[in-house]
């Protein structure tokens, strides 16, 4: 007799694949410290159901889930569906409830809060970065940040409140692949992070609403905001990230992916939102089967239907707990603690190139100007990366050779000549 074990897979069809057995309420810690953790994170789905989001870990094709907060969850444990083993994991143990509210526990690690879009994964140093939320246990908001490094799940504590934005519940914080830097908005003002100096500088105004998630478009430089007002109105904005100028815009189809109101819930939801660097186009779910995409240049969305989906959303909004996971090709979804996690599949997957090829793609150069080109570019699997120009073949003027493994890539190049043709060449392996 032999023995055969079947690995499960996401499929290779389009659509939506749930994922058997991943369920975030079957990983809660058990009840501890005097506090009932399997009721309020299993049974009352607080980890996501309490305006909660995440990040896509790309170095390890996982999504981050965290988030408790007010009076909803003292928990502050860190939770990982992990794509690559499909499976939903608890990767460490909640710190001891603290019985006032402040930013931190007393084993000084970032003290539970409702998360909304707060979260960003600084890809370049593998942390996620924190700002804000509303904390566990009085609601009150802080304007603290933390960067926890997904290597060792320590966690850091960066500035405390007044330090640059101020937080007003629902911060939107995205990792530029450009600069390396994360952009926080804090519903008035756009912000750079710097985490190699962990300071701020401000960009410019940007107007947002508590039920609105926003995205970046890496390529034309542009932060989208999608979503409704706390009354329930539809709300879109748009910035540009590198002048700080708001980006005017008069949309066609979106109607459905910008009025993201969760039943029963008046105060609309924050949509779920990602950039496809494959197709070169931000992807937003909202409820049920049906996914848009949205195309800046034609400023005007499309919707894509397919069976076997999640429903209806969690009613305090997806946030950031959907996500583009660009090494697997798939959109990531942990919508509800009490609900198995989804994949979803918009583009067939690059499976013909041997298992050591670099595929490229996305390509693009943006930040123009008379003497210099910036070029980004994303890569499957986690590369290398070098550019290189020339008048007449992509020989004569080279990027660094930066050999730091990764997805997206931005390189600069300096002392072109103005006004003049040149043939360039992406190379990562």
């Amino acid at each position: 007799d032999q023995t055969f074990t079947t690995l499960l897979q996401i499929p290779s069809t389009l659509g939506w694949f749930e994922i058997p057995t991943t369920r975030l309420s079957a990983v809660c810690p058990p009840n501890q410290f005097g506090y009932d953790f399997q009721f309020f994170c299993a049974n009352q789905g607080a980890v996501t159901g309490a305006w909660n989001g995440g990040i896509a870990d790309t170095r390890r094709n996982r999504l981050i889930i965290w988030g408790g907060g007010h009076g909803d969850y003292a928990g502050n444990e860190v939770y990982a569906l992990d794509l690559n083993a499909l499976q939903m994991k608890r990767l460490n143990d909640p710190s001891p409830p603290i019985s006032g509210t402040s930013d931190r526990t007393s084993d000084g690690k970032a003290n539970s809060r409702h998360t909304y879009n707060g979260l960003a994964y600084i890809e370049h140093l593998d942390k996620m970065f924190v700002f804000g939320g509303s904390l566990w246990r009085g609601g009150q908001v802080w304007s603290d940040t933390w960067l926890l490094d997904l290597a060792t799940l320590q966690w850091e504590f960066v500035s405390g409140a007044g330090a640059g934005p101020t937080d007003r519940y629902n911060s939107h914080a995205q990792y530029d692949p450009v600069t390396k830097k994360v952009l926080l908005a804090d519903r008035s003002s756009l912000w750079w992070f710097d985490p190699q100096t962990k300071q701020y500088a401000r960009i410019g105004s940007f107007s947002i609403d508590l039920a609105t998630t926003s995205v970046l478009d890496p390529k034309r430089r542009v932060l989208f905001s999608f979503g409704m007002t706390w009354g329930g109105s539809p709300q879109f904005a748009a910035i540009n990230v590198d002048t700080g100028q708001a980006v005017n815009m008069s949309l066609s189809g979106c109607s459905g992916l910008i009025s993201a109101a969760a039943p029963g819930n008046n105060e609309g939801s924050g949509p779920g939102l990602a950039y496809d660097p494959v197709q070169d186009r931000i992807i937003g779910w909202v409820t049920g089967n049906t996914v848009y995409t949205f195309n800046p240049d034609a400023r005007s969305c499309t919707s894509q239907t397919f069976s076997g989906g999640p429903g209806a959303p969690e009613s305090q909004g997806t946030y950031g707990r959907f996500r583009h996971l660009p090494g697997l090709g798939v959109f990531g979804l942990v919508n509800d603690s009490n609900q198995n996690a989804y994949t979803l599949r918009l583009t067939p997957p690059q499976s013909n190139a041997p298992a050591e090829d670099v595929a490229i793609s996305g390509l693009a150069v943006v930040n123009i100007t008379a003497t210099s080109a910036t070029f980004t570019w994303t890569t499957s699997p986690w590369a290398d990366g070098q550019v290189s120009c020339g008048m007449f073949a992509p020989d004569g003027i080279r990027s660094p050779l930066d050999l730091t493994p990764a997805i997206y890539h931005a390189h600069t190049l300096n002392f072109l000549d103005a006004d003049t043709t040149y043939q360039c060449q992406a190379r990562s392996r």
